[in-house]
């Protein structure tokens, strides 16, 4: 059995010294070791590349096409492979796996993004029981597409669709999927995505809306996160004038949120004011916008 792994940095590939987590001087082979060691898999081949090291909370979209290239390249006209596993930190894990969805998940092989709650030296992480489930779906399945395999805190590892996956609550170690839907769309691997295009907004009491960065000319779409009932002010003035001010630069606005039979009032507003309604999650939808907005 052979697979790929892309080492790319993370507390997967940390430790910790004198309080501080830190990828200085940790060698990109010690998962492997450490995971040898701990399942006997002496059948696998792992052939190991290192397109860059970042902690994952660093992460940029123009670091991106450097991860899809670099995989890509490697895999090219080589059929030896039987899956492509990517160690990943898990700050940012979400918003990877859904860039690599929208560009990468029909290479005809499992990509399996592995991460992990605590260094591998803490008793606590999760990590090569991650690597162990990402291996064996490789052995077993090997299935195209892109996955995240996550162990919580219930002791059950999880194989997650990467199209799927909603951000970590603060200070909790767990992954959970979003209940909507996942766009089929896939786009070419770009050269470069030009940030600044997508924004991200978060619904809070007495929101202020920042036309000025609409006002600006470098925005094409924004995401317009919701309360937990999928619910903004419905009462704004400022969403008015924001919405306003997209209508004028035909900017599309957008709400992810699960819309059922059954709604609250206040979220007439979308329509009112022309919001696109989403059943995605908004990860995902805010990677699949910046590839349709901000591929070059």
């Amino acid at each position: 059995m052979n697979i790929l792994v892309v080492m790319t940095g993370g507390t997967i590939g940390s430790r910790v010294n004198d309080n501080i987590i830190s990828l200085q001087g940790v060698s990109p082979y010690r998962l492997i070791e450490l995971y040898k060691s701990a399942y006997k898999a002496d059948d696998i081949c792992f052939d190991v590349i290192e397109p860059y090291t970042v902690m994952s909370e660093n992460m940029s979209l123009n670091v991106y096409p450097r991860l899809m290239k670099a995989v890509k390249d490697a895999v090219d006209g080589v059929t030896k492979y039987d899956g492509i596993i990517i160690t990943h930190g898990s700050d940012t894990l979400q918003y990877t796996a859904a860039f690599l969805y929208f560009t990468m998940r029909n290479m005809g092989l499992p990509i399996m993004l592995v991460a992990s709650n605590y260094v591998l030296d803490d008793e606590r992480a999760n990590g090569l029981a991650n690597m162990d489930a990402a291996v064996r779906f490789c052995r077993e399945k090997g299935s195209g597409g892109v996955f995240v395999p996550y162990r919580n805190k219930d002791g059950v590892t999880y194989i997650h669709s990467g199209g799927k996956l909603l951000e970590h609550l603060t200070d909790d170690d767990d992954l959970y999927d979003y209940k909507g839907s996942v766009s089929d769309e896939i786009y070419d691997i770009p050269d470069e995505i030009e940030e600044g295009r997508v924004l991200m907004l978060f619904a809070y009491p007495s929101m202020i809306y920042p036309v000025s960065l609409l006002e600006s000319g470098n925005v094409k779409a924004v995401i317009h996160r919701t309360y937990h009932s999928g619910t903004v002010c419905g009462v704004s003035q400022e969403l008015k004038s924001f919405m306003e001010e997209a209508g004028k630069r035909d900017i599309k606005v957008y709400v992810p949120a699960i819309h059922g039979e059954t709604a609250y009032e206040s979220t007439k507003i979308y329509d009112e004011l022309g919001m696109i309604r989403s059943d995605e999650a908004p990860i995902s939808l805010y990677a699949r916008l910046c590839l349709k907005y901000g591929s070059r």
